[in-house]
Formats: C-alpha cells, sequence, structure tokens
C-alpha cells in the first residue's frame, strides 16, 4: 500500500483571475478609505492599463471585467439607496477597456460580461474581440 508521503507527486497548476468592473465601487464597500484605493480613477485610461501591468507582473492569467445592466431597485422598491451608495452604479462598458489593456500586456487573457448589444452588433464585434485574441474573428 501506497502511503501519501510516498506517492509520486503530480504538477499541478494554479490558475489566478482578477474580477472587477468598470465602476466606482464594486464589491467592497469601505476600501475607499485605504490610503492605495485608486477605483475612484474607473474613468481614466491609464488606470486600467497600469492595472492590467501589474496584473502581468503578477503572474494572472486572466482578467474578468463583470458589467451589470441597469440600477438595482430593489431595496424599498427604488434605485435611490443604489444610487447614494454608489452600489455599482454608475458603470461604464466593459468592452472599451480590453483592447488598451491587450495592447500593454503580453500574456493576460481578458472576458467580460456584455449587454446583447454586443452580439446584436453583430461582426464589428467579432472583429474586435478576434483581433483581441490574436484569433480568426469568431462568429456570432
Amino acid at each position: 500500500m501506497t502511503t501519501p508521503a510516498q506517492a509520486p507527486r503530480t504538477s499541478r497548476e494554479i490558475r489566478l483571475n482578477a474580477f472587477d468592473m468598470n465602476r466606482v465601487g464594486h464589491q467592497s464597500p469601505g476600501l475607499w478609505a485605504h490610503s492605495r484605493y485608486r477605483s475612484w480613477q474607473y474613468k481614466d485610461l491609464e488606470y486600467w492599463t497600469e492595472l492590467a501591468k501589474i496584473l502581468e507582473r503578477g503572474k494572472f492569467d486572466g482578467f474578468f471585467i463583470a458589467d451589470v445592466l441597469g440600477i438595482y431597485d430593489v431595496y424599498n422598491g427604488n434605485s435611490e439607496a443604489a444610487i447614494r451608495q454608489a452600489a455599482q452604479v454608475p458603470v461604464n462598458d466593459p468592452l472599451q477597456l480590453i483592447p488598451p489593456m491587450a495592447r500593454v500586456t503580453e500574456h493576460l487573457g481578458f472576458g467580460l460580461t456584455g449587454s446583447v448589444g454586443i452580439a446584436a452588433s453583430g461582426e464589428e464585434s467579432g472583429v474586435c474581440l478576434g483581433a483581441i485574441a490574436g484569433k480568426p474573428a469568431p462568429t456570432f
């Protein structure tokens, strides 16, 4: 019988992926008080390209940028609380960020969620996404 100490070691890889949204605040309420917090710069392209470079230096495999359609309006039946607390609002289109980040990185992969408007625009989106990935454009 082989014990765990005698078992041959297998090579296992860990995949590191970052997750964010193109907005002022995401899932970290109160983090804005930290001295190195920079998410308030979400409208600045340099913020995103620097973040992509940091992720690549950190050997991350991918960066996923989520999108949300509309404003949360569950609490009290309206959107006032979400707006007051900046609960994923305002949020910008993540697709706009990927080409500049891909340009400043070599090995970082990108993923995103988007509205149906992306797929509905047809081949233009496919060409853009294919160019980002360095592969033939997908068909929709």
